[in-house]
């Protein structure tokens, strides 16, 4: 591949080096190191789990952004987008919570049909997801699950 431009001028002449401009290679790195320390500290050192360090991370994202809006709008400084006046109209929160209630609502006959036991196939598929998820909390160690793992063992 021809290292010149399209002018004919080279990449070095530009100043557009592989860095992708002047300094930016090197405050990439430094977040990266930040970050990867944080992630190393959270994940090996706290011994915590990666659900728990998403959570941290969404929680201090939050916490960031409402101080943030809040200072702007003490400062009189316009947002294009601000968070404090989102506002749904009564509709949609009925939608929303509909949707929530047949949702529920489906799972709960699911369920009350599984625990009957007229329908093996159907049995046997929630048993196997109960199994699953109990596999998965014991991996990712969750509370609830480690709860009854101690209960089914005595």
């Amino acid at each position: 591949m021809d290292p010149t431009g399209v002018d004919g001028d080279s990449a070095a002449a530009r100043g557009s080096g592989g860095g992708g401009g002047g300094g930016t290679g090197a405050g990439r790195w430094a977040v990266g190191a930040v970050c990867g320390g944080l992630v190393y500290y959270h994940c090996a050192v706290r011994r915590a789990s990666a659900v728990s360090l998403a959570a941290d991370v969404l929680l201090v994202l939050l916490c960031s952004l409402s101080i943030l809006g809040l200072l702007f709008r003490h400062l009189h400084i316009s947002v294009p987008v601000d968070p404090l006046e989102w506002q749904i109209s009564q509709e949609m929160a009925n939608s929303i919570v509909a949707s929530l209630a047949n949702t529920v609502g489906a799972a709960e006959s699911v369920l009350r049909v599984a625990a009957t036991g007229h329908d093996k196939k159907l049995f046997f598929k929630v048993v196997s997801t109960l199994y699953f998820l109990a596999a998965l909390g014991r991996v990712v160690s969750g509370a609830a699950v480690a709860y009854a793992g101690n209960n089914t063992a005595s």
